[in-house]
């Protein structure tokens, strides 16, 4: 697949701009309107702590996980191996 960022840019500009009016009428006007804090996480890594912000959206078929060992190493520390899928498996390639 071949994305041209440019392109991405001038169609979203082909969009149109949103209506500041429109905008500041509705926000804050219920729950679906209301800006929410995002979700974040603490860990402790072999670089010290970590906060980060979790993805903001969560996909029913495709659910993320965050492994907080693997989060900040010092480079080239890590072994010359696949890490464990989520959810179970092997780890390991097949032959």
């Amino acid at each position: 697949m071949h994305v041209s960022l440019t392109r991405v840019a001038l169609w979203l500009l082909s969009l149109g701009i949103f209506d500041k009016a429109y905008a500041h009428e509705i926000a804050g006007t219920g729950d679906q309107h209301a800006y929410l804090d995002p979700h974040t996480f603490t860990a402790d890594t072999p670089l010290g702590r970590y906060q980060g912000v979790t993805d903001q959206i969560e996909m029913s078929g495709t659910p993320g996980a965050y492994r907080p060992e693997s989060l900040l190493v010092p480079r080239g520390s890590g072994r010359p191996q696949w890490l464990p899928r989520h959810g179970g498996g092997t780890g390991t390639a097949a032959a």
